[in-house]
């Protein structure tokens, strides 16, 4: 998120607004404590997906010309899932040999 900030501040200019979305509600906080104003408003997918909604804006009215890079949207929206992580990554946990185990939750006192 910072590093992406950087370089788009580096290569457009200082006056910019940078947006981060993202799906992952964590990186809000992230982006309070981290990167020190570098990134101007960190936005969820439910969330740009609500504001195109109340804007009656429809994603696929919008022409597929090739601009993005992978890895694509479809597949990070499973990140911030329990294995969500290991799917982008296209990786499988292995319970037999433990080389990837996926945990998760908060530890019970």
């Amino acid at each position: 998120m910072v590093a992406m900030a950087r370089i788009l501040r580096h290569d457009l200019g200082q006056d910019i607004k940078v947006v981060f979305m993202g799906p992952c509600v964590a990186k809000k906080r992230a982006s309070i404590d981290t990167t020190h104003g570098e990134v101007d408003a960190v936005l969820t997918f439910a969330e740009l997906r609500d504001m195109f909604h109340r804007r009656g804006i429809k994603a696929e009215a919008f022409k597929d010309e090739g601009h993005f890079d992978p890895p694509y949207g479809g597949i990070g929206a499973v990140f911030p899932i329990s294995g969500g992580l290991l799917q982008t990554a296209g990786l499988t946990e292995d319970l037999l040999t433990g080389e990837l185990v996926i945990a998760e939750g908060r530890a019970s006192s």
